[in-house]
């Protein structure tokens, strides 16, 4: 710890603002090695106040007694997909629904999460809207997973009339992958989806958005 804490400047030791910082820069005091270094009863003469001087000595020699808090994850993560015209053209929607499941699943997989329910929602040209939820077999980040299940929701719907403006995909009931529950699968092309992803996450990593990505999304891409 001391090896990170004692290079650091004074200006980043927590505690002290810009005028503390100034003062004990004014003292040689350039590094928070040197502050924790210092007795506690000199710091005191030098910032002139005995709280605020305790408090920049302790964090100077590593010492905060403020209990840790771990940064909740999201509970949820949503996805509104518009369409560029108000439609019913079922290859136009099975594609924006796949676009939808592949981001939501990417954003899942890169915060080591899985989610166990997933929500559809479809928003008509006149206003008016609907949403269906399904829990699905088993917690999932597998862009698969989520396709299906969004496809089975929209055709369960069997929407008709106006036009379908928006597509709201929300994945729900999220948790830690790692401490998720995953059953043994029997299906080939299933287990074959999900090696794909990892694969797909790498490129992208590697070469930006868009590198590699369903053949429906890239003529979306190029056609546009």
């Amino acid at each position: 710890m001391r090896a990170f804490l004692d290079p650091l400047p004074v200006q980043d030791l927590y505690g002290a603002g810009p005028a503390q910082a100034a003062t004990l820069e004014r003292y040689g005091l350039r590094t928070v090695g040197q502050v924790a270094r210092l007795p506690l009863e000199t710091l005191q003469q030098v910032l002139e106040g005995r709280a605020q001087a305790r408090l920049v000595h302790e964090r100077a020699c590593g010492i905060d007694p403020r209990p840790v808090v771990a940064t909740a994850l999201p509970q949820s993560i949503s996805l509104q997909r518009g369409l560029d015209a108000d439609t019913l053209d079922p290859t136009v929607i099975g594609r924006e629904i796949l676009h939808a499941a592949v981001d939501v699943a990417h954003q899942l997989r890169e915060r080591g999460q899985v989610a166990r329910v997933l929500t559809l929602g479809i928003a008509f040209a006149g206003g008016s809207s609907v949403s269906r939820s399904r829990t699905l077999h088993e917690p999932s980040a597998y862009t698969d997973d989520l396709r299906l299940a969004a496809a089975d929701l929209f055709e369960r719907m069997g929407c008709s009339g106006p036009g379908l403006r928006g597509i709201p995909v929300c994945a729900e009931q999220l948790s830690d992958a790692e401490r998720a529950a995953v059953q043994l699968s029997l299906d080939p092309e299933r287990e074959a989806g999900h090696r794909l992803d990892p694969v797909v996450d790498q490129v992208i990593a590697r070469f930006g958005p868009g590198a590699l990505t369903w053949a429906p999304l890239a003529h979306r891409r190029h056609s546009a």
